[in-house]
């Protein structure tokens, strides 16, 4: 089924309208569906992972079915894949693991500082250097939030302050470029980025969307090297080029998108979150679509810490946060 050309708040800024067709949906009714992931190993190998936010739930789909549960008792912000199948996940102020989808209740095995007042833990996604990147926000103070990573080993590293909204994150194929958004700034950045030491190196390209095209969330990279934009309140994906020109956007039937990821054989296929409507509530919003955009994804991290050499019980020792900036 061709999408519909929904979208209108952006007609203004993004005329071309890419190819793009349905190829399912999954009426799994979020509130805040988030963080999509393709499993690759264990035994959530070729299924796709996502999130109700403030449910706490875990999604676990195949096709256009799925099957959810409570995972932690507050919200479920984001989760990435580590070696052997597990599963990172990150809520409120707290990293916890799981040996699989269906391991039932998460083991925490470190936390954030609470400063600023009301920071929590907004995305994450493994990096090229093995790490698991996460993104926070603080609600209550200005510019309160950051972006850290997760080992065993290192525990939480804040690696960049001063961000207000920490959102969607992603790199290149050959890992030599970090992007991520701040979705207080409305901004979409494109920096250099070194594997080896973990480090964010000097801003390729910045890209601001005006508030009438909607707040950059969520985030892709194709097999171009290309980002795909989920945009809350815009009804719609962007294409964005490597130099951080807009290509073009691809429409979505419902108000706020807000995460997307490639899955499927050869990762053909863009697996799409939104969330409820927050203007009419009586409007649709809160499924999973999938999307055939015509381009292949490049292949998503995973986390390679040492994570599955240990025991849960044993992962307690790493709870501990530091800055290097």
């Amino acid at each position: 089924m061709r999408l519909p050309s929904t979208g209108g708040l952006v007609s203004g800024l993004v005329t071309s309208l890419l190819p793009a067709r349905e190829v399912g949906r999954v009426a799994c009714e979020c509130e805040l569906g988030e963080s999509p992931v393709w499993m690759t190993t264990g035994i959530d190998s070729r299924a796709l992972l996502w999130v109700d936010v403030p449910r706490g739930t875990l999604h676990l789909g195949f096709g256009e079915k799925h099957r959810a549960q409570q995972v932690v008792s507050g919200a479920l912000a984001a989760v990435a894949e580590l070696t052997a199948g597990r599963i990172l996940a990150a809520g409120d102020r707290h990293v916890y693991v799981l040996a699989s989808a269906d391991a039932g209740d998460a083991a925490g095995v470190a936390e954030i500082p609470e400063v600023p007042a009301g920071v929590t833990f907004n995305d994450a996604k493994p990096g090229p250097d093995g790490r698991v990147w996460l993104a926070t926000v603080s609600r209550a103070t200005a510019g309160g939030g950051a972006l850290w990573t997760y080992a065993i080993g290192e525990g939480l590293v804040l690696r960049r302050s001063g961000i207000s909204h920490g959102n969607g994150l992603g790199w290149n194929a050959d890992g030599t470029r970090m992007h991520f958004v701040d979705s207080g700034a409305r901004t979409l950045t494109s920096t250099r980025f070194d594997s080896a030491s973990a480090t964010i190196g000097t801003v390729e390209f910045e890209l601001t969307l005006p508030s009438e095209v909607g707040i950059p969330d969520g985030l892709a990279v194709d097999a171009e090297d290309c980002i795909w934009l989920a945009v809350w309140g815009g009804y719609c994906l962007l294409r964005i080029s490597p130099s951080g020109s807009i290509l073009g956007r691809v429409p979505i039937p419902t108000r706020n998108v807000t995460s997307c990821a490639f899955m499927g054989p050869g990762l053909q296929t863009l697996a799409v979150t939104t969330a409820a409507d927050d203007v009419d509530p009586s409007a649709p919003g809160g499924d999973l679509y999938l999307v055939d955009v015509g381009v292949a994804g490049a292949p998503v991290g995973v986390g390679e810490s040492n994570v599955g050499t240990l025991a849960l019980g044993d992962l307690s020792n790493s709870a501990h946060a530091t800055a290097k900036e």
